[in-house]
């Protein structure tokens, strides 16, 4: 087992086993491009901030105990996001009473990744009333930047599917958003076929 950590010195891995140098700095590599990305994706699909640092290190860590195997794959990045995505999944199933305890203990803790820019309460609320699925569909395509292809891979699910959950979270946010609470006047199925 290895424990990955981003502290004040920059990145620290200890290892039990006795790893390449080389697969070392790559490992070291990933992690510094990737985490902070990865908190923002756990941010948005768990609706909150409490325990997303928490989920995109447990992913990181399950990176790094596959390295050898993850570091041989076209998208190692696919993968732990991922990973991600379905803890952050998980987590968000587990209940309020979870939820709760996850907030009351990192209300003492200092984060080491900068928050995203503070969302608004509001926007915060309609994202927390979408389905997971949804609200990770658009995290993935908005704040990674995935593609239709990627973000089907990453849910296990059809890209039409993607399509449909990208179109009904934008009707929803645009709906709950909307100063009037009237819906838009565009046609959205247009917006959905061409992303």
């Amino acid at each position: 087992m290895g424990v990955v950590a981003l502290g004040e010195e920059g990145l620290h891995v200890a290892t039990d086993a006795v790893g390449s140098e080389r697969a070392q700095l790559e490992f070291e590599e990933f992690y510094r491009a990737e985490f902070a990305g990865l908190v923002v994706l756990a941010t948005a699909v768990l609706g909150r901030r409490a325990g997303a640092e928490d989920v995109a290190q447990d992913a990181m860590l399950d990176a790094h105990r596959r390295w050898d195997r993850l570091s041989g794959y076209d998208a190692p990045r696919a993968w732990v996001r991922t990973v991600v995505v379905q803890r952050s999944s998980k987590v968000s199933r587990k209940g309020r009473n979870e939820s709760l305890a996850q907030l009351r203990a990192a209300q003492g803790r200092v984060s080491t990744v900068s928050a995203p820019a503070d969302l608004d309460p509001e926007v915060t609320a309609a994202l927390r009333s979408l389905p997971t699925q949804q609200r990770a569909a658009l995290a993935l395509h908005y704040l990674y930047d995935c593609s239709l292809a990627e973000i089907a891979q990453t849910l296990g699910v059809a890209e039409g599917t993607i399509k449909t959950h990208l179109q009904r979270g934008r009707r929803h946010l645009a709906e709950r958003l909307s100063p009037s609470g009237d819906q838009t006047t565009s046609d959205d199925r247009g917006s959905a076929a061409h992303d």
